[in-house]
């Protein structure tokens, strides 16, 4: 699914990542807002809102501000390294800590919206993003792929949204399934849930449990 030739949008939310889309749609003239009932090209839903009563309701492609903002940054020519962080607890830290030593550009669920750096002209576009993803955002982003995701650890959280911890995990471990054997998937080995739904794809090249001993030594 390609959004770049697409022209008017819709946006769904009042919130910071609504304010964010709106500002990003009036630097690329060739966009257009325009309401949810007058035939849009794409919808961009916040995170907060529960995609399925979209779904259900509109016939039009519903995404994430994160996966729009991709599509935009692409359509520059620029096409930077995403290094996504997730998991249930820690991916604030982590993200932070890709950031400082990396020095990539922080964004997604820390606070700052990836396309707040969709800009018009790719020599201002940061070469690579420390992307922290929720649940949310990455079930609102059907077809953004990584370069690299580093997966924490999966514990019961969000359930009024997700209703099983199966759902849950599967949404967290969704990007990983898009990856091929060019990209990196980093998750502990030691959680439960993550271990119990990893992809079939996802064949550790080091098992951690399997080799704990000989790690412990070095």
């Amino acid at each position: 699914m390609s959004y770049l030739s697409f022209k008017r949008i819709t946006i769904f939310g009042s919130g910071l990542t609504a304010a964010a889309v709106r500002h990003a749609i009036a630097r690329f003239p060739q966009l257009t807002e325009v309401e949810p009932d007058a035939n849009p090209d794409v919808g961009i839903l916040s995170p907060g809102l529960v995609t399925s009563d979209y779904i259900s309701k509109y016939t039009y492609p519903l995404i994430s501000e994160i996966e729009f903002a991709d599509h935009l940054i692409r359509s520059t020519g620029k096409n930077p390294t995403y290094l996504v962080v997730s998991g249930t607890n820690g991916k604030t830290t982590t993200t932070h800590l890709l950031g400082h030593f990396l020095g990539a550009a922080l964004a997604g669920n820390v606070g700052i919206p990836l396309i707040d750096y969709a800009l018009p002209n790719p020599d201002k576009i940061p070469d690579i993003f420390a992307l922290e993803m929720s649940s949310y955002q990455i079930e609102q982003s059907p077809t953004f792929i990584p370069q690299g995701f580093i997966l924490m650890n999966i514990t019961e959280d969000h359930l009024d949204r997700h209703d099983t911890m199966e759902n849950y995990s599967k949404i967290k471990l969704e990007l990983a399934t898009r990856q091929s054997a060019s990209h990196y998937f980093i998750y502990n080995g030691m959680d439960a849930w993550t271990r119990k739904m990893l992809p079939p794809l996802c064949v550790p090249a080091i098992d951690y449990l399997s080799n704990r001993d000989r790690f412990a030594k070095e």
